[in-house]
């Protein structure tokens, strides 16, 4: 009998451990914690990935970086787990970029370099996020083209994902953007508070930017509860279908 207990404890408490998982932020959608991205670029992103899912329902496209010391650090996040427990995507259709960098110095001022890269796709999206198509298209995000500054590798990346979303998964007209456009506009971009920014601010650039796409978005967040509320994932799961990549 007190082996039976013990097991039990045992088990109680082995169920009880927490893991080593970060929550995502309030944002969900860009979870930058390497601090690589201006709050400005992490707006923009979670705007568009937060209205395809809010509008269509079902597919959510998430970031998350990292700040490394050392690359055998990329292979200790549990891509698998970190996307389940997140719940990315409704039905099992989402995607989980995870982004790895260093801290380096470019004359005495502190920067980020990317040194790595893995995913995580959903069981219902395998077939579109291919790993040759995520290996050739990640390489964006090493691009040299302005000045390989991150925002704009990844805002670029992310426009290339939702294309591809919405042509192959939606068969609707692409988003037509212009990089050099939103090149000036971070190079004159309004200060956006990291961490006490609210979750409206994504509407209020919309509403600023992108008038259409706000009044439809506004439509479909306030008939769903409010302006103001926690952006959660839609429950989804993932098999392991993913990897992990070094920058060489």
């Amino acid at each position: 009998m007190k082996k039976v207990i013990s097991l039990l404890i045992i088990l109680v408490l082995l169920g009880c451990k927490k893991d080593n998982l970060p929550e995502p932020t309030k944002n969900f959608y860009v979870n930058d914690y390497a601090d690589a991205l201006m709050t400005y670029t992490e707006v923009e992103i979670a705007s568009y990935n937060r209205y395809l899912y809010e509008e269509l329902g079902e597919v959510q496209i998430v970031y998350a970086t990292f700040l490394i010391e050392n690359d055998d650090e990329m292979l200790k996040v549990d891509k698998t787990a970190l996307y389940r427990k997140w719940g990315i995507g409704k039905n099992d259709k989402g995607l989980l970029v995870m982004l790895f960098y260093k801290q380096t110095y470019i004359d005495d001022i502190e920067s980020r370099e990317l040194v790595g890269y893995g995913y995580e796709v959903g069981y219902h999206l395998e077939y579109l996020f291919t790993p040759i198509y995520m290996n050739n298209t990640l390489k964006i995000l090493f691009s040299d083209e302005y000045y390989g500054i991150a925002d704009m590798t990844v805002v670029h990346l992310n426009f290339e994902l939702l294309n591809r979303v919405y042509t192959l998964v939606y068969d609707m007209t692409p988003i037509d953007y212009n990089l050099d456009e939103y090149f000036d506009e971070l190079l004159n971009a309004p200060y956006i508070p990291p961490d006490d920014s609210p979750d409206g601010w994504d509407l209020l650039y919309i509403l600023g930017n992108y008038p259409v796409i706000y009044a439809v978005l506004f439509g479909v967040l306030t008939i769903g509860g409010g302006l103001f509320f926690k952006i959660r994932g839609g429950g989804g799961s993932s098999g392991g279908a993913g990897l992990f990549k070094k920058r060489r």
